[in-house]
């Protein structure tokens, strides 16, 4: 077992806005394996508490030859430090798309995965910290109809993850027909239900989550109407409610984030990211909700990177077409708010080419629309002159026609510097006629979204029936671009979201990871926390980004994860992450104490940010209306940087306590705290406590007093000693841990009111509850 240690030091304070409270993101630790000559990346993360699980793609051999793997890491204490977990079973080469791998929640002692590689693969890891034993994988995703390629989006579950649910975009070989396919298991991924479609054929970039009751939810986006749709189903999946709108999009789904794609590059021309004749940037909608015991438990949030509402100049000056202009140095000056046009012809030898150049403003943002006339099309790309004097293209897209006049899709662009910019065209083998318009793009009064493309986000509070206007997540000036959002939502109710920022880069061209957290629901954000320390260029063969930043929650962080290309070429880009949490101040050495019962005693835990500027660290614990006692001998030295923790094993068995901690440093003395926590009652075999409510009619919960770690597993049984449902299985850690069952058998469906047993087999000890079931 390898152990990656992350230890960590206050970065960035981000300043208090209305009801949002201080956050910091902690500096930027490289998650993925140290292997500079692989290409590795895709992050992807589930939190439950304090335990995570991330993945990422990670490099192989089946033999000699070059294979795709999944890494896996998990943390126990919410991100601080991680375990590298075996490898799952390697992949040949030629199989792997590339698409992001799924992680299914951090339960105890269990990891599943999904990943699509030339198919659906499914796995389940199960196992203590550094030993999980992979399934062989299975694959449930089966095909319909004429749809014969698929992606896969993503996996949810209920709480107890014995309903697991799946969604992939399926397409036909012409790119034409979209569907969101869904799948799902009863019986924690053992065994799956025939794949269906939930909607098509234009349906892209689905997104599927199940609430705190059991409800699914799944979107996905309409390219051809621009519109955002969510379904739902109260029943785990049998049957699903009507489609209801979200809100208009206005991804610009066909204008991809600069640098992203690359001529040549496979990976950006997968059929996933096509719809007809249409190139799209994975720039899809991510769904969340929240889970937790708050106020808000069941409110979903949805977010997606939108371009400005706004209109372009009416009656452009039009611009004749001079010769020579088939080349950079020869370019055309033309002037904003025109239209130009020319024709050209491959049998004429030298007509292959016209190029146009215009002087552009750092911050405006441009349309530029197209037509051609003829039979074999025209392509359009527009290119910007760096403060270098090299260029770099922004965007290229195609028009196919074949004897008919056809017209693109416009592309709107904010310009990311002052400077020279071109418009090349390039004609068909057979010739071409074409028009293209330029123009300024002149935002609306009131539009949410002040350019090419802000995030924004919008919420429910009543389960998808009804949806908030958009709201503004990123802060910054307008001008830059802000791509591939991803949202959670912490076992708190506050919501997070990340994405990719082009705000600090030269040119436009170098990107980072950047985050922002509501405490009030989504109805306002607090400031952007950069959370990359350095940027990344994604101008160049191999510097793939992938498509959806890494983002999730716990019980009080969040945890962003993303791929970085800053060390390239010396080095194949891979994933990096940070932690979003709350501090006092930045300056602070020393922070986030915290305390909590554990077997034996009260565990507390604090964050040292700067250990040079500590001197010793010691625990104070008192009693209500008592006297204050100091912990341990001496003050304890602060080793590093990073996690620390002190367990008061002479905590009394069911009493409440008051803890402060002592940070004495060369200026002085300061407290953190108080905290309150009450020792558990000391564990010596296995228990049940009381159930609640009992008899029950939908759901029961009730804890289980476990004495020492061991691996274990929770059924029901009814009267006749049949097995109804296993609720819990895997790793069970000392403590007491809340079981609860919501009344289904293994099959979905409510179990018969009755008398049931609760059976507990954790080592060799067994222990039995009786339940009773009504109407």
């Amino acid at each position: 077992m390898r152990r990656l240690g992350f230890l960590w030091a206050v970065a960035v304070l981000c300043a208090s806005v209305g009801p949002v409270s201080a956050q910091v993101a902690t500096p930027d630790r490289k998650l993925s394996d140290d292997q500079p000559d692989y290409y590795q990346g895709a992050p992807a993360l589930s939190a439950r508490g304090k335990r995570v699980v991330a993945t990422w793609a990670g490099p192989g051999f089946i033999g000699s030859e070059p294979a795709a793997g999944m890494a896996t890491a998990r943390s126990q204490d919410g991100g601080l430090q991680w375990t590298l977990e075996p490898s799952i079973p390697m992949l040949p080469l030629f199989l792997y798309a590339g698409v992001p791998i799924t992680p299914l929640q951090a339960e105890p002692g269990k990891v599943r995965l999904a990943c699509r590689a030339g198919r659906f693969f499914y796995y389940t890891g199960t196992g203590s910290l550094g030993q999980l034993l992979w399934s062989a994988p299975s694959f449930p995703l089966d095909r319909i109809n004429i749809r014969s390629n698929q992606e896969v989006h993503g996996l949810a579950a209920d709480s107890a993850g014995t309903h697991i649910y799946g969604i992939s975009s399926e397409y036909s070989d012409d790119y034409v027909d979209n569907h969101i396919s869904f799948i799902r298991s009863a019986d924690g991924g053992a065994t799956w239900s025939p794949t269906r479609a939930l909607a098509g054929p234009t349906a892209i970039g689905g997104s599927i989550v199940v609430d705190g009751d059991g409800v699914v939810h799944v979107s996905w986006v309409d390219y051809v109407l621009g519109q955002v749709f969510i379904i739902r189903s109260t029943d785990q999946g049998a049957t699903f409610g009507p489609p209801r709108l979200v809100a208009d999009i206005r991804d610009n789904l066909s204008a991809r984030p600069l640098g992203w794609y690359h001529d040549g590059v496979s990976l950006r021309k997968l059929a996933y990211y096509r719809a007809g004749s249409a190139d799209y940037c994975a720039n899809f909608p991510a769904l969340a909700v929240d889970r937790g015991r708050g106020p808000r438990r069941g409110s979903l949030y949805l977010a997606w990177a939108d371009h400005a509402e706004g209109s372009v100049t009416q009656t452009p000056t039009p611009v004749s077409e001079l010769e020579p202009n088939d080349t950079f140095a020869t370019a055309q000056p033309i002037p904003m708010d025109c239209i130009f046009g020319g024709g050209l012809d491959h049998f004429r030898g030298t007509d292959f080419v016209d190029v146009f150049t215009f002087d552009g403003i750092k911050g405006e943002t441009i349309e530029l629309d197209s037509e051609c006339y003829g039979p074999n099309g025209i392509g359009v790309a527009l290119y910007m002159e760096r403060t270098d004097a090299s260029l770099v293209k922004m965007e290229d897209h195609q028009i196919a026609v074949l004897g008919v006049s056809g017209r693109f899709k416009p592309e709107l662009r904010t310009l990311p510097r002052s400077g020279r910019y071109f418009v090349k065209v390039n004609g068909g083998s057979f010739g071409s006629t074409y028009a293209v318009w330029l123009r300024r793009y002149n935002i609306a009064p009131g539009s949410v979204a002040r350019d090419m493309r802000d995030i924004v986000l919008t919420r429910s509070t009543d389960g998808g029936q009804t949806w908030s206007g958009k709201q503004r997540v990123n802060r910054d000036a307008a001008g830059a671009d802000q791509a591939f959002p991803n949202v959670a939502v912490d076992e708190r109710g506050r919501v997070y979201v990340a994405w990719y920022d082009r705000r600090a880069g030269t040119d436009g061209l170098d990107v980072a990871a950047y985050a922002a957290r509501s405490d009030n629901g989504g109805a306002s954000f607090g400031d952007d926390l950069k959370v990359s320390s350095r940027l990344s260029n994604w101008q160049g063969v191999g510097q793939w980004v992938w498509d959806r930043i890494g983002l999730t929650a716990g019980d009080d962080y969040g945890i962003v994860a993303w791929m970085d290309a800053r060390d390239f070429p010396s080095r194949n880009p891979e994933a990096w992450y940070a932690r979003i949490v709350d501090v006092p101040t930045a300056t602070d050495a020393v922070s986030d104490l915290t305390a909590e019962p554990v077997a034996g005693g009260v565990r507390l835990r604090w964050l040292v940010n700067d250990s040079r500027s500590v001197t010793g660290v010691r625990a104070y614990r008192s009693e209500q209306g008592g006297a204050e006692l100091a912990l341990g001998a001496e003050d304890r030295p602060a080793s590093g940087n990073g996690s620390a923790a002190f367990t008061d094993d002479t905590a009394e068995p069911g009493r409440t306590y008051d803890y402060r901690l002592r940070v004495s440093t060369p200026g002085g003395t300061r407290w953190l705290g108080p905290v309150t926590a009450s020792a558990p009652a000391r564990i010596t075999s296995l228990a049940w406590r009381a159930a609640w409510p009992n008899p029950f009619a939908r759901r029961t919960s009730v804890k289980l007093a476990v004495p020492q770690a061991a691996v274990g597993v929770v059924r029901v049984y009814d009267v006749q000693g049949k097995q109804v449902a296993t609720l819990a299985e895997g790793a069970f850690e000392p403590g007491e841990r809340t079981i609860e069952w919501d009344g289904r058998h293994a099959g979905g469906g409510q179990a018969a009111p009755g008398i049931y047993f609760l059976t507990a087999q954790v080592g060799d000890q067994r222990v039995q509850m009786r339940v009773a079931r009504v109407e």
